[in-house]
């Protein structure tokens, strides 16, 4: 976790000499990201897993943005799919480096293929992304944790973002 932090400010220092374009201009009603991660389960039979996820969001008054997604993460006998609400707020720290911190509500579902067994679970997670923004994509770095009416299934996760 602190070569991730070490080298995210060795970017963001090296970022902040590129000429300084408005990151907002230009941009469309919505964004859509692309995450890629791990998923640290509170169950330790569950483990860690790969977690891959996909969002839309869309301003609705500066600075907030609403919007929702979905989240899969995978072991080699289980299953988990996560689509949810999103509410964020965008917080600039610099002129091109936000952070965004969002809280979320949705629906597990989880599938054991050693057992055969399918679970469906309530859902609210809280996180948050620190963006790096480029003209037209943004990339950065999000954590955060989950917590399901099934408390096995309570997670954490730390992974990159890349949003358009």
């Amino acid at each position: 976790m602190r070569k991730a932090l070490v080298l995210l400010g060795l970017v963001s220092v090296g970022f902040a000499q590129v000429e300084v374009i408005d990151p907002m201009k230009d941009r469309k009603g919505f964004e859509v990201s692309l995450f890629v991660g791990v998923s640290d389960y509170k169950a330790e039979a569950l483990k860690t897993s790969a977690l891959v996820g996909f969002s839309v969001d869309s301003r609705v008054k500066y600075p907030f943005l609403v919007g929702g997604g979905v989240n899969v993460g995978w072991t080699s006998d289980l299953f988990v799919a996560n689509p949810h609400t999103r509410f964020k707020a965008r917080v600039p720290l610099m002129d091109r480096l936000k952070l965004d911190p969002y809280i979320t509500a949705g629906v597990g579902y989880a599938r054991n293929d050693k057992t055969d067994r399918e679970k469906l679970m309530g859902q609210i997670g809280v996180g948050l992304s620190v963006l790096y923004f480029f003209p037209s994509l943004h990339v950065g770095l999000a954590v955060g944790a989950n917590a399901y009416s099934d408390s096995r299934f309570n997670q954490f996760y730390v992974g990159g973002v890349v949003g358009f």
